[in-house]
């Protein structure tokens, strides 16, 4: 399907509700079904009653309070397609956290799906998103931004994490918006734990050198 197309068709059948248009991306036949079926629970769960920005400064205070509570540095922003409703950034978090947030952000608002299912998605292709149009600089196929759908209105923003691992920022946002609501969060969808990027990444850099010590012994 041409881009043309995609946005033709996408837009007016994903617009009554997170399921409308999953086949927009590519056809969830060629996606596993467990994983697949675990971002979509998620997304019929945080299917919001009303997003203005009193619920929007309510859903970033949820994740900036579990972030403190677990130690994490996070950058949180919830928008509309042309508002931010709510922006904040923790102590530890840096200029790229922003970075990575628009572009998440833009991800989910331009396809109605998490951007992790978009990057999962993509993936079980062996597509891009440059395949679509998209620029790989401007829009991020990496976990942490959801879509904010509206009961009875549709697509009307989207909330995003940056700070830790995409997967880990992805559940983070979840846990977040299910705690506004009200709905039990399913931890059995976090895979790894809410670790920072920069600890990881620290992690690894340890173990190459324990590696290469190892090696010279």
């Amino acid at each position: 399907m041409s881009l043309s197309g995609w946005v033709a068709n996408g837009v007016s059948r994903r617009a009554n509700g997170p399921d409308a248009g999953r086949e927009a991306v590519m056809p969830a036949e060629k996606v596993h079904a467990n994983q697949l079926g675990r971002l979509r629970k998620q997304a019929r769960s945080t299917v919001l009653p009303r997003l203005d920005a009193a619920a929007a400064r309510a859903m970033g205070e949820i994740a900036i309070n579990l972030a403190l509570r677990r130690g994490l540095s996070i950058a949180v922003c919830i928008a509309r397609p042309k508002q931010t409703l709510f922006f904040c950034a923790l102590d530890g978090s840096g200029t790229l956290d922003e970075t990575r947030l628009q572009a998440r952000l833009k991800t989910a608002l331009a396809f109605g799906q998490s951007s992790m299912e978009v990057g999962f998605r993509l993936r079980q292709s062996g597509r891009s998103l440059l395949d679509f149009g998209f620029d790989s600089e401007a829009y991020s196929a990496e976990g942490g931004a959801i879509p904010l759908f509206v009961r009875g209105q549709g697509l009307e923003g989207a909330a995003a994490i940056a700070g830790l691992t995409g997967e880990a920022d992805h559940e983070l946002v979840v846990e977040a918006v299910c705690w506004h609501l009200g709905v039990e969060y399913d931890r059995s969808f976090a895979g790894t734990p809410f670790q920072s990027a920069r600890a990881q990444a620290r992690r690894r850099n340890d173990g190459t050198r324990i590696h290469g010590a190892r090696k010279q012994e």
